[in-house]
Formats: C-alpha cells, structure tokens, sequence
C-alpha cells in the first residue's frame, strides 16, 4: 500500500546570485516573507558582535582569530535563514573578504538579500490586501 504524500507551499523560493558579470556565483534556498528572519536577524547580529569582541580579546594568532570568526558568521547566516546558505554564499569568498567598495563580503550578502526580502514581503502583502479587497468591497461601496 502506498503512502500520501501532501505537499505543501512554504512559500521557499530559489534565488541565483550572480556577480556584475551575470555570471552565477551560487544558488540558494529560504522563505524571504519567514516572520522569524527579523528576530533571527537581529539576534544573529548580535551574536556575531559578541563572538567578534570574545575573539580579538583571545590573545590567538590573526589566522586562528580569522578562521574562528568567519565559521561563526558562516553558523549564523544559517541559523538566521533556517536553512544552510552558508555553504552556498561563502563558496564564493570568505565572510571576512573585503570588497573594493569597503564592505566585507558577508555585510553585502546581508545587504542584497535584505533587500530581496523587502521586495517578495511587498509583494506578498499586495496580494493580501487583494484578496481581502476582493471580498470586502462591497462594504465600501
């Protein structure tokens, strides 16, 4: 006897990164409207900051403080995306690689996907408040 299978839409997109060239660096998965990526993000922020001053109070060696921190930043992109992206953005370059902007690479990955986030809740929302014009109009008519 076979099993049901129910599938459900989570709402997970798949986004392609691509660099100035077009050329596509990764690929990866999460629900850009998740309720919990605000909370996560700002106590993954947090975190970070955290591990960031624990680590230069340290006393280790550049490379140790580096790699040490970059693994950090990698474990809260996942925990702040529920999901492993990690593994995706930081196959391009590490965390912690300066871009010629100024920026470290990890802070516009932050950037970009912030604003794909605004865009897809924006969306998301306008078809909300469609659909409930839809059955309320009558009520404003």
């Amino acid at each position: 006897m076979g099993k049901t299978v129910a599938v459900i839409d989570d709402g997970t997109k798949t986004y392609d990164i691509k660099n100035k060239y077009g050329k596509i660096l990764c690929t990866f998965s999460f629900n850009p409207s998740d309720t919990g990526i605000v909370p996560r993000y700002e106590e993954a922020l947090k975190n970070i900051n955290a591990k960031v001053d624990a680590i230069k109070k340290s006393g280790k060696r550049k490379e140790e403080m580096t790699a040490e921190a970059e693994q950090y930043i990698k474990e809260q992109y996942d925990y702040l995306f529920n999901a492993d992206v990690s593994g995706s953005f930081f196959s391009v370059m590490g965390p912690l690689s300066l871009l010629p902007s100024g920026v470290l690479f990890s802070q516009h990955v932050m950037i970009v996907i912030g604003k794909l986030v605004e865009e897809e809740t924006g969306k998301r929302i306008k078809k909300l408040n469609d659909r409930i014009s839809k059955y309320t109009k009558k009520y404003h008519e």
